[in-house]
C-alpha cells in the first residue's frame, strides 16, 4: 500500500513498505517527471524480491516545475532521513527526475543511479529546450544550471535515451562524461522517434522488450548489463560492462 509522507508548496513524498517480512538495508528513491511521469509501467511491488529492497519512496517535484531549483534540498535530506538513515540507496529517475537523481546523488549518496531520458540542463545559457518552456520560463532563479559537478565517484551511474532530436543535445552533453569509469551514457538505437510520437520513455522501451525490471535489477546488483541487451538483440552504445 502506497502512503503519504511528506507534501509542501514544492514537493510530495510517497512511500511503500515492502510486504515480505525479511529486512533488507536497501531503498528505492523514484524520482518521477513531470505530473508524475514514473517512466515505466512495471508495477512497483514486483521490484521488492528482484531488489531485495526495503520499500520504496517516489519524490515528485509540484508545479510549477522548476528542476529542483524551487527546492529546499537540505530540507528535502532531512525529510528523508527518518526512510533513509543507515540504508544503502537506489536512484531511478525519469525525464525531469532524472536530472534530480542525478543532482540529489552527491546530497544523498546513492550507490546506483538510472536515469531515463534525463535533462542536462534546461537554462538557455546551455541548451535550448522548447519542449517545457512554460514552467522553464518561470524559473525565478537557477541555482542549478547543469549537472556538471554531480557526478560523485563512489556512486555508479546508466544514463538512457532513445535516439531523439531533442533529446540528443542532453545525450551529447552527458557524453562528456563517458571518461569516467562510473559513468555509462548509453543509446538505444532502435529506439527512434516516429511519427510525431517521441523516443522519450526509454523505461517503457525497454518494459516492451521485456526487460525493464531485468535491466534495473543487474544494474542495482552490480550485474553486467551487455549480456542482457545481446540476448535480447537490443543495439545500444554506451554500455561498458
Amino acid at each position: 500500500m502506497i502512503e503519504h509522507f511528506y507534501t509542501s508548496d514544492s514537493l510530495k513524498i510517497r512511500y511503500m513498505s515492502s510486504p515480505q517480512e525479511q529486512s533488507s538495508n536497501r531503498v528505492l528513491i523514484w524520482f518521477s517527471g513531470i505530473a508524475g511521469a514514473l517512466g515505466s509501467k512495471a508495477k512497483p511491488s514486483g521490484f521488492f524480491e528482484s531488489l531485495n529492497i526495503d520499500s520504496i519512496i517516489w519524490v515528485d517535484e509540484k508545479a510549477p516545475f522548476s528542476w529542483g531549483n524551487n527546492i529546499d534540498i537540505k530540507e528535502l535530506c532531512e525529510t528523508l532521513m527518518p526512510l533513509t538513515k543507515n540504508k544503502e540507496l537506489l536512484f531511478f529517475g525519469n525525464s525531469m527526475g532524472g536530472f534530480l537523481a542525478i543532482l540529489l546523488s552527491k546530497y544523498l549518496k546513492p550507490t546506483k543511479v538510472i536515469t531515463m531520458n534525463p535533462q542536462y540542463s534546461v537554462h538557455s545559457d546551455i541548451v535550448l529546450e522548447k519542449r517545457w518552456s512554460d514552467f522553464i520560463s518561470v524559473i525565478t532563479q537557477f541555482k542549478y544550471k547543469d549537472l556538471s559537478n554531480s557526478f560523485i565517484p563512489n556512486t555508479d551511474y546508466a544514463i538512457m535515451f532513445g535516439v531523439d532530436d531533442q533529446d540528443e543535445m542532453h545525450f551529447k552533453l552527458f557524453n562528456n562524461y563517458e571518461y569516467l569509469p562510473n559513468v555509462q551514457i548509453i543509446k538505444f538505437l532502435d529506439y527512434k522517434t516516429k511519427l510525431g510520437n517521441p523516443a522519450h520513455q526509454a523505461g517503457i522501451y525497454l518494459n516492451n522488450r521485456g526487460i525493464f525490471r531485468p535491466v534495473i535489477a543487474n544494474f542495482y546488483n552490480s550485474k553486467p548489463l551487455k549480456e542482457i541487451f545481446i540476448k535480447n538483440s537490443v543495439r545500444c552504445t554506451g554500455v561498458k560492462h
